[in-house]
């Protein structure tokens, strides 16, 4: 292996399985035992299976709308669409997003079932998800993101679409965890090809440039990417470019994110990007550096960042910055592993005691608890 897992810590698997009769795991593991027996039963997830066809017309290309644009009601045909900024436009769950984030979810369930439950079929059902959508010739993905997030009458897609694989940090995790040399080498040969085009390709190097989460997963992605694939060099580079692009830039002195509470989903999009910085921080600790105890121009770090964060994360209440919508679960599963990592970091007890109630209060039956670090 190149990498270990980042998100699925083997250690803290092994000691929550080894606690799996606590009261605390009951919800999460009854709900992993029944979803899992659902994903067994399902059928295959693909890109070739679309609703909405890439302009390309290949099915194997990747294709999703941006979210918040929509229809404008003043035009007979609608177009050129128009932005509602945090308004979700319901024909994105059309788009290949759909299914991609579909089958990360369904290959995390699976192999969180197979470590917690001993079940081998669940590893054997993973792996082949992960074949059909990445690597077999008739359904298989193709490795670039030219179609991603387009607006009708306005573009065929954009760098800005290139987040929408952030969570294959996650899945590389599961691969890694189910360690099969034939699915991990082929899926590292379609991961570098991906790379290559995110490093060459105008969409890449345009997001490459953006001065707000987008440009952090950018780099975080990338340089995750390089170290899967075995390019240590190239991941050092984007590590040592990250302080003075994304560090020095995104967190003001008083821990805020001044470009992510612009938003109209506000905590949404601060603690998509903080949980976007620790990545980068359990990154960068793979190579040696320190970003979780760094200081930025402004003299902030990442636990000012936590702190600007905490009171909402104790009561939700507490935020009262702009947030049109109520956080998604996906949004409270990253503010617990936030919370899980800034204790590691810190050894706060205020940051363990905040996510064992964020957890329980918004999501108490999420799988996302038994990859936590409960301190047990």
């Amino acid at each position: 292996m190149n990498t270990p897992p980042f998100y699925l810590n083997t250690d803290i698997l092994s000691q929550n399985k080894r606690h799996s009769a606590d009261p605390r795991f009951a919800p999460a593991l009854a709900r992993l035992k029944r979803e899992a027996g659902q994903r067994l039963r399902a059928g295959r997830i693909t890109v070739v299976d679309k609703e909405l066809a890439a302009p390309s017309g290949d099915p194997h290309d990747y294709y999703s709308t941006a979210p918040y644009w929509w229809p404008d009601p003043s035009k007979p045909d609608g177009l050129p669409y128009i932005q509602r900024d945090g308004e979700f436009n319901p024909d994105y769950a059309k788009s290949d997003r759909h299914r991609l984030e579909g089958v990360i979810s369904a290959v995390r369930t699976l192999t969180l079932a197979w470590w917690f439950f001993d079940a081998a079929e669940c590893r054997l059902k993973a792996l082949e998800l992960v074949r059909v959508f990445f690597l077999d010739a008739a359904t298989r993905m193709n490795p670039h993101l030219a179609y991603t997030q387009a607006v009708p009458g306005r573009c065929e897609g954009g760098g800005a679409g290139i987040i929408d694989t952030r969570n294959l940090l996650m899945l590389c995790d599961c691969l890694a965890l189910l360690d099969d040399a034939a699915v991990l080498g082929d899926f590292r040969d379609w991961l570098r090809r991906l790379n290559h085009w995110l490093h060459t390709h105008p969409h890449g190097l345009n997001e490459y440039r953006a001065g707000n989460n987008h440009g952090s997963w950018y780099d975080v992605q990338t340089a995750y990417y390089c170290l899967f694939t075995g390019d240590r060099a190239a991941a050092l580079s984007h590590m040592e470019g990250f302080t003075p692009l994304r560090f020095d830039t995104q967190i003001a002195a008083d821990g805020s994110q001044p470009r992510e509470l612009a938003r109209a989903q506000s905590f949404l999009y601060c603690n998509m990007n903080l949980y976007c910085f620790f990545t980068m921080a359990r990154l960068m600790e793979h190579l040696g550096l320190d970003l979780r105890n760094a200081r930025n121009i402004h003299g902030a770090g990442l636990r000012d960042a936590v702190e600007f964060m905490l009171p909402a994360y104790v009561d939700f209440n507490a935020w009262t910055h702009r947030q049109i919508a109520p956080p998604r679960d996906q949004i409270w599963e990253h503010a617990c592993q936030i919370l899980s990592l800034a204790h590691g970091a810190y050894n706060d007890a205020r940051h363990l005691d905040a996510m064992r109630k964020a957890y329980t209060t918004h999501s108490p039956d999420s799988e996302i608890g038994l990859i936590l670090d409960w301190k047990l």
